[in-house]
């Protein structure tokens, strides 16, 4: 009989996010170390450093395996309302990984990254539904507009600790959507998925009117 060994494969990113997290309870980011996530997950310097450039980096691995919501930018039928939710629910979730993230500046640093990842998205997704020809600078300036307000109004909520419930945040980010792309990309008003998402809002709150 041929005996095998097996071997147990580590997949030593997510140990090392998972052991960033744990930190990140007692701990902010910036005052955690790569000696505390060596003594916490068990993994050697060398093998930190063979997976990432620094804790920026692993910061950046962690929001994007946990936090980020994964639109295709090339769906047509994307529910822009119901993907809010789920983006400003694990918001809330990660409320402290993201406030102590968005605390630190430097050249690798999350709260830049967050904004590039918006506003190519929505360039993109525009550009979906515009065809086949190259958006003008005009419009992708204009999509880069919306895009960078509504980032504002969601890092604004973090930084202020989730002071404001989330539907309410999610309006704000859905009508500005709605005011500044809706008329440029869309001859009727009822194919944009922002005017969706607005109407969406509107039967939440009248639910809500008839719960109270």
């Amino acid at each position: 009989m041929v005996r095998r060994s097996i071997k147990m494969v580590i997949n030593y990113k997510n140990l090392l996010s998972e052991s960033l997290l744990i930190l990140n309870t007692t701990k902010t980011l910036k005052k955690i170390t790569v000696t505390d996530l060596q003594k916490e997950s068990g993994i050697s310097r060398q093998t930190f450093y063979n997976h990432f450039l620094d804790i920026d980096d692993l910061i950046q691995y962690t929001y994007k395996k946990e936090i980020v919501v994964h639109w295709d930018p090339h769906d047509l039928d994307l529910d822009f309302y119901d993907h809010i939710i789920e983006d400003f629910s694990k918001t809330k979730k990660y409320h402290k990984f993201l406030k102590d993230a968005f605390d630190i500046h430097g050249q690798n640093n999350l709260l830049e990254y967050t904004i590039n990842y918006c506003v190519q998205f929505e360039q993109e997704w525009m550009q979906s539904f515009y065809g086949n020809e190259t958006m003008p600078n005009s419009m992708l300036n204009a999509v880069a507009f919306a895009a960078g307000g509504s980032m504002y109004m969601k890092i604004r909520w973090i930084m202020n600790g989730i002071d404001r419930p989330l539907l309410d945040v999610a309006q704000d980010v859905i009508d500005n959507e709605n005011r500044c792309l809706t008329p440029l990309f869309f001859v009727n008003p009822d194919d944009s998925p922002f005017e969706k998402s607005a109407q969406k809002i509107r039967n939440e709150r009248q639910k809500e009117s008839i719960r109270d």
